[in-house]
């Protein structure tokens, strides 16, 4: 199946990110703050520029995966290259990135959205978007996004273990019962100090029933609260810039 728009998806293809004769090229530093491989890095900017065309061909708002909004993040701070190389030069509209704003309508709005781009993407592209790129949309939507900056220079990063809450509350139940069978042989249980490990005890199960209570909440409420995508507008350079939601269809060649 031929493309929409050749000409523009021409114009993308001899498009590059980078700089000639740079020693910090933007797919470098793509691949550094993302803590990509090289090659890894590669895909998502060919998937970006993807991406980038299906949402100026589409009629509908569109929904980048994560690993492709990671890209854009990363172009719109490089301006000159954002908005006067690659939207006047080379798609000649602007496109304008617009994230959620919270809430289950605005969810809902996302999932819908990033189900219309992969659908359009094979229609385009007659082929399948790459699932290390582009996740099913129930991965996509799976976990919200707690992103913090942090100089691993200074700090050690370690994975916290996925466990749930019956787990976690087993595993601070044998904790508290080592705890209390340590009391029984430390001390005398008519002594008056053994009642301190067992407020142990009781101080460790009650953060835990606690914090189970708290993560599941955050897992009901995980798609509504994040900032789990973002939609796209664009206007056709004639004074008239759509809002966030709107799709980037329409002329300004």
């Amino acid at each position: 199946m031929p493309l929409s728009d050749p000409e523009l998806w021409q114009r993308l293809t001899e498009f590059s990110l980078d700089e000639n004769e740079v020693v910090w090229p933007f797919s470098k530093r793509l691949a550094h703050e993302n803590n990509w491989p090289k090659v890894f890095a590669a895909s998502a900017i060919k998937e970006y520029k993807r991406f980038v065309y299906l949402a100026c061909v589409s009629p509908e708002p569109l929904t980048p995966s994560d690993a492709v909004d990671e890209v854009w993040h990363l172009h719109l701070a490089y301006t000159k290259s954002y908005w006067k190389e690659l939207c006047r030069g080379v798609l000649r509209r602007d496109l304008h990135h617009g994230p959620t704003r919270g809430g289950g309508q605005e969810d809902r709005k996302f999932r819908s959205s990033y189900a219309k781009t992969l659908s359009l993407y094979q229609s385009e592209f007659d082929e399948a978007p790459p699932a290390d790129i582009w996740p099913a949309p129930a991965e996509r939507f799976l976990k919200p996004r707690f992103m913090k900056r942090v100089d691993s220079r200074t700090n050690w990063i370690v994975p916290k273990p996925e466990l749930g809450s019956r787990a976690q509350i087993a595993f601070a139940g044998l904790v508290a019962l080592a705890v209390g069978l340590a009391g029984c042989v430390a001390f005398d249980d008519s002594s008056p100090a053994f009642v301190i490990p067992m407020l142990v005890v009781f101080v460790v199960l009650i953060l835990v029933i606690v914090s189970s209570i708290r993560d599941a909440k955050k897992k009901r409420n995980q798609s509504s609260d994040a900032s789990i995508g973002v939609n796209v507008g664009c206007s056709d350079g004639k004074g008239g810039d759509s809002d966030g939601g709107s799709g980037c269809g329409g002329g300004g060649d």
